[in-house]
Order: C-alpha cells, then structure tokens, then sequence
C-alpha cells in the first residue's frame, strides 16, 4: 500500500472516530434518581397546563412551583419540595407520554395537583429564563442560576448538581462564576423569623404554621398576604423547639425553598429529625417554634445524610441521636 493511500485510511478511521463519537448527544440527558428532582425542563402538559406564556408563575398549593419558559416547558421555582398527595385533572389522572425533546424520553406520570397561572416572576427570573440557549445543559444551568437567586444555599446547590443532576465537579467550578449573588432579594431568611406560638411571621406578610408528624417530617402551611412573590428558605439543620417541652424538639433534616406567590397559601412537607433522645415522640398537635440552627457536630452529620440520599433515615436519625443525646 503507497504511503498516500496509508495516510488516506487512518484519515479515515480518525473521520470515523470522530463521527462516532459526536454521535453521541452532548445533552444526553442524566434522569435524576435523588432528592425531590425531575428532569429539567418539566413539561405541563402533564400537569394540565396548555397555555402558559414566558414567565408564568405555574402553582398549585399542595405540589411544585415553577416557572414557565414557554406554552409547554418550565422549570422549578421550588428547591427540594415535595408535593402533598395527589388529585385528579378532569376527574381523572392525567398521564402525558409525548417525548420531552430537551430530555429525549417519554414522561409518564399523574400530576401532584391541581395547577394553574397565578401571575408572573420577576424581571431578574425572566431575563435568566430568556437569555440564550436551550439545550437540555443550558437550562440546567438557567435552573441553578434561578435557585440561587431565590436564596438556595451554595452548598445545597453543589450537592443536587452532583447528585440529582449528574453534572462534575470540573462543571460545578464554571457555573459558580455565573451564578448571582444577590444581597437582597424577596427571599426571607428562615433565620430571621420572629417565633410565636403554631405559627411565624415574616414582616407581617407571611405566616406559617407547623404540624409534625413523628419525628421523620412535619408538614408547613404558608400563607403570603403581601403584594410581592416570596421564597421562603428552610436551611438543613434548622432547629424547631417544642413549646410542651415534654416530646421532642425537630431539626430540618434538607434545605428546602418554597416559593409563595403573593396572596397565595401553600402546603409542603419537611423532612425532619427528633432532637432529643430522652423525650417523647412529637404528636400532631405540638406546637413548634424555629430557634435557629443546630450546633455544627449535628448539622454536619445531617448534611452527610442528605449528601447520601438518606435524610431521616432510622440510620441516620440514630447518627443525629449520638450527637445530640
């Protein structure tokens, strides 16, 4: 074989290697399997929305907030929340088996609740959701880019990006250099809450109140009375004491954020641990009041957990135990 004709093959055979290769979706999407998080974009159609426009805020009191980025695709203004139960769209549930092009695979699932527009996000959220790129990559990191503007903490962000996300480490080290850092925001810090008994108050806007339900989660009813959109962010480790004083107090066992449209109540479920190993078991009639944030020993093993996949396990409720006693 001439030396031309040699050089010819391997040319090719590199062709061939790099054609294989770009073949292979550069989006190809990684299905989350951790954590309360679909793949992004969600689409509505599944949960009985036909016509949202670019900024719609898309609610439902017992499910998920998101934002719309077109008249069928969104994504989440909620961090880690869980939807409470589930409803009937028309009666029946509804199951949408159209292929998501951004994800490339058939979604098949009843919605959580009833959901519908309740206005829309603010200038900084629409400038994030109209900024350029679609692919499947790009709204992730326009997902991350909202999740940090409402005040999700950096570390929780870095877990879910790994976790649920699939995403690298290498990826992570670009995407903080585009993430917003606001100082100040219509977020209310779960630190900042003046405590009363059942229920909190945030400036007099919103007010939440507190059910537990044994010692593995608590459900939040919220209610925004002001004028503006709220994200009220619930950081792991929060500490919530027991007015009775006789069962045990309960430590945010995830970070969660649940967005609360103005004039909108809301109900969501937390993930939670008992604090006390020598007291009772919390009953749904206790009342509790968040006091801050467990000490660090404490807050670093439930951060391990939720790292793990395993918030309020018996495994690791016993970890917390041994550090609290």
């Amino acid at each position: 074989m001439k030396q031309n004709e040699i050089v010819a093959v391997l040319a090719a055979i590199v062709l061939i290697f790099i054609i294989s290769v770009s073949a292979v979706p550069l989006d190809n999407p990684v299905q989350p399997v951790w954590g309360n998080f679909e793949p992004v974009p969600i689409d509505l159609h599944t949960l009985g929305v036909y016509d949202a426009q670019p900024g719609d805020i898309v609610y439902s009191i017992y499910g998920v907030a998101y934002v719309a980025i077109d008249s069928r695709w969104a994504l989440y203004l909620d961090f880690n929340v869980k939807p409470v139960g589930q409803v009937k769209v028309n009666e029946e549930p509804l199951v949408d088996s159209y292929s998501n092009p951004y994800v490339g695979a058939p979604i098949e699932y009843p919605p959580s609740a009833y959901y519908h527009v309740v206005g829309q996000v603010d200038d900084l959220i629409m400038h994030i959701i109209k900024s350029p790129g679609n692919s499947q990559r790009d709204l992730i990191d326009k997902q991350f880019k909202i999740w940090a503007y409402l005040g999700v903490d950096y570390e929780a962000l870095h877990i879910v990006w790994l976790k649920a996300y699939g995403r690298t480490e290498i990826e992570w080290v670009a995407i903080q250099g585009k993430l917003p850092f606001i100082d100040k925001c219509e977020t209310q810090p779960f630190s900042k809450c003046i405590a009363g008994v059942r229920t909190t108050v945030f400036e007099s806007r919103l007010s939440l109140r507190y059910t537990p339900h044994g010692y593995t989660s608590m459900t939040i009813d919220a209610f925004n009375s002001g004028a503006h959109n709220l994200a009220l962010n619930i950081q792991l480790g929060t500490k919530f004491a027991n007015v009775g004083g006789s069962n045990q107090d309960l430590g945010a066992g995830e970070p969660v954020t649940a967005y609360i449209p103005a004039g909108q109540s809301r109900v969501f479920e937390l993930k939670t641990y008992c604090l006390n190993a020598h007291k009772g078991v919390p009953a749904m009639d206790d009342a509790l009041n968040p006091v801050g944030v467990v000490p660090d020993n404490v807050k670093e093993t439930m951060e391990q957990a939720f790292a793990a996949g395993t918030a309020s396990t018996g495994e690791s409720q016993s970890a917390v135990w041994q550090q609290t006693g």
